[in-house]
């Protein structure tokens, strides 16, 4: 895998989870956009974005912390969105597929690897999308999984490689291709993607370093487990997966213990039960685009608490109380209904339609 894009790549996935829950009780530090924000959130490497009730989709900028900078306006008639590392993807309520920002490495779908800051058309009839670090993955009505952008660690699926190559000369897939039939959910990582097809089965392909699919790269998917709801890839080679009955599992790198099990510090190349009563979980990582930066885990449980997990050294995440060194969970909030987690910040969306 090459490591030098590692030092921008992190994944984003946007879960939306619809509870009945207590009332708000939320940390008396945590900034919060007031406003009526839908289910749909998702944290970037350096932005965010949100849509509102009224499909309006908004875009912020994740290095402002104390609130002051309100985010913008992009686009009405929106239904899903997924921040990437510096490109995004919407949705419309047509089914089209729409794409912009950094286009290095063709993740926008277009044919081309010329950046846009303005939206471009790419496909109809999509349901879902995921942005990773240099890639991108889409679910058509028809259940169909489609793939494109870097693909230098096999993470686009097809096994053929690509269409292009990218300024550092590795493979690049600048238009999407389809990779597999019968998908309800999906994950794109920094450089690797996971899917999770209707009858329950996880399937994996992408980077496999630190023995998160036997420590190789794997060009099309393989089957990890079966009975899954939903899932998040990491950017540092670890995953999250949720089943259907709230227990939450986890594979990959486990050099910081971020899985809570000091049994396997090393990494697991199987899935490793983790908690119970669990109902969205998400991957992110702590300090910045740096590839050295710590991960951190958040999860959603069933009576609507949001809960981190992280083992930084300096650890920056927003929590009730004083921050420490830990590998135990620790309360964030009450009253959640979706989460996302981006380089170096996180977005909760609560039931009243807030975004903190």
């Amino acid at each position: 895998m090459k490591l030098k894009k590692w030092m921008v790549l992190v994944f984003a996935l946007a879960l939306t989870t619809a509870l009945t829950i207590p009332a708000i009780a939320a940390p008396a530090n945590a900034p919060s956009f007031k406003s009526d924000f839908s289910q749909t959130i998702s944290a970037g490497a350096d932005h965010y974005l949100a849509i509102k009730t009224d499909g309006s989709l908004w875009e912020g900028d994740s290095c402002t912390v104390d609130g002051s900078s309100a985010p913008v306006k992009v686009m009405d008639g929106a239904v899903a969105a997924a921040a990437g590392s510096g490109f995004s993807l919407a949705i419309k309520t047509d089914g089209s597929l729409w794409t912009w920002g950094d286009n290095t490495f063709g993740q926008l779908g277009d044919g081309t690897t010329t950046d846009s800051s303005t939206p471009i058309k790419v496909m109809d009839n999509v349901t879902s999308v995921s942005a990773g670090g240099g890639h991108s993955l889409a679910i058509k009505t028809d259940g169909s999984l489609w793939a494109w952008g870097s693909n230098d660690s096999g993470q686009i699926g097809d096994g053929l490689g690509g269409n292009a190559a990218d300024k550092y000369g590795d493979q690049i897939q600048t238009v999407p291709v389809k990779v597999m039939d019968g998908i309800k959910a999906i994950s794109a990582g920094g450089s690797n993607s996971l899917a999770v097809k209707t009858d329950g089965s996880l399937w994996a392909w992408g980077s496999a370093y630190a023995d998160q699919l036997a420590n190789t790269i794997i060009d099309t998917p393989v089957k990890i487990m079966d009975g899954v709801a939903s899932v998040s890839a990491g950017p540092f080679w670890y995953n999250l997966a949720v089943k259907t009955d709230g227990s939450l599992w986890a594979w990959g790198c486990n050099y910081w213990n971020q899985f809570g099990d000091t049994e396997t510090v090393n990494g697991s190349s199987m899935p490793v039960k983790v908690m119970d009563g669990v109902t969205a979980a998400v991957t992110g990582k702590v300090s910045g685009a740096s590839s050295s930066s710590d991960p951190f885990q958040l999860w959603i449980k069933s009576d609507g608490s949001l809960w981190d997990r992280e083992s930084s050294l300096n650890p920056n995440l927003v929590s009730e109380g004083t921050p420490t060194n830990r590998d135990t969970p620790a309360k964030v909030m009450d009253n959640v209904a979706a989460v996302s987690a981006g380089s170096a910040f996180s977005l909760a969306l609560t039931s009243d339609g807030s975004l903190w």
